[in-house]
């Protein structure tokens, strides 16, 4: 039974990995402009988006997995290069959270580095 846990968690690390490098690899000519970019409709701006995936990975390896406060909320606190947190769970979140969209604003060097120590921890 270990060794199967072993394979599966092995595979999940490879892939996220891989994950890690295709995103990383999509966002890295872009520039501040293209980040902050509100385009028409419910598509969401590139740096929420970014904002999204890598502090869903932070709240869910750290906080879920491991039990521990996320990087953002521990060494990482006011050093991430985002504006502001995504909004919590709630009713009304999908409203909220299209509002953050919007207003969000990141540092990508900033960023970038918090990125690398979400997806190294």
């Amino acid at each position: 039974m270990a060794n199967e846990e072993n394979r599966v968690i092995s595979h999940i690390r490879t892939q996220m990995k891989s994950a890690h490098w295709l995103l990383e690899e999509t966002l890295s000519d872009v520039s501040d402009a293209m980040v902050h970019f509100a385009p028409p409709g419910k598509a969401l701006p590139i740096g929420a988006a970014y904002v999204h995936y890598v502090s869903g990975e932070d709240w869910m390896i750290q906080s879920v997995f491991k039990g521990v406060a996320p990087l953002m909320a521990g060494p990482w606190a006011g050093r991430t290069g985002m504006s502001e947190p995504q909004p919590g769970t709630g009713d009304d979140w999908a409203a909220r959270f299209e509002a953050w969209s919007r207003r969000v604003r990141v540092d990508l060097p900033a960023f970038r580095a918090y990125a690398k120590a979400v997806y190294e921890a």
